[in-house]
Order: C-alpha cells, then sequence, then structure tokens
C-alpha cells in the first residue's frame, strides 16, 4: 500500500509515476493471490526485481530512488519467506504405530 501512495506523495516523472503505481497494484494482487496459492508469492520476486531495476535505470528524484530500491529489497526478502501455514511447528511424530485390532 505504501508503494502505491508514494507514488503520488511526491514529484515523480510521468513515467516513474506510473511505474511505481502498476506495480504497487500487481504486488498488491499477487500478494492476495499468494493467500490462495502459496507458490505465487515468487512473481513478486520478480515484481520488486523489475522495481528495483527501473528504480535505477529512469530518470528519478533520489527520494523516488531509495524507496523503490528499500521497498523492492524488502518484498525480494519477503518473497522467500515460507508462508504461515509451512512455518508453523509440527509436534513430532511417535515412532509408535497403532495396532488396529
Amino acid at each position: 500500500m505504501w508503494l502505491f501512495i508514494s507514488a503520488f506523495a511526491w514529484t515523480h516523472t510521468y513515467v516513474n509515476r506510473t511505474n511505481t503505481w502498476i506495480v504497487a497494484i500487481l504486488m498488491f494482487a499477487v500478494s492476495i493471490w499468494t493467500m490462495v496459492t502459496p507458490v505465487v508469492r515468487y512473481a513478486n520476486a520478480v515484481l520488486a526485481a523489475w522495481l528495483f531495476v527501473s528504480a535505477l535505470a529512469m530518470f528519478a528524484t533520489a527520494a523516488t530512488v531509495w524507496n523503490n530500491v528499500l521497498v523492492a529489497v524488502g518484498v525480494f526478502i519477503l518473497a522467500f519467506l515460507p508462508p504461515a501455514s509451512e512455518s508453523q511447528t509440527r509436534p513430532p511424530r511417535s515412532s509408535h504405530t497403532p495396532v488396529n485390532l
């Protein structure tokens, strides 16, 4: 949500503003989709990589570059964390096998 807001919070070039808000909406959509299909979270890593490269490659103010680079790094790292359902610890399995009579 911050990425979307930041696109309009200070002066951007037209291309930078458009890139930032479109990437923000795509990241939000991927995040929602990830709740149903966890493997889709890697799409956010791709979007983060694009945001990082585009922030450095496009003409932009220092504030825009820093903001987009920091958001990109954060999203990239978070995209590789396991979903909460996978990270919950499970009780150890017992070596005892019940016998059905």
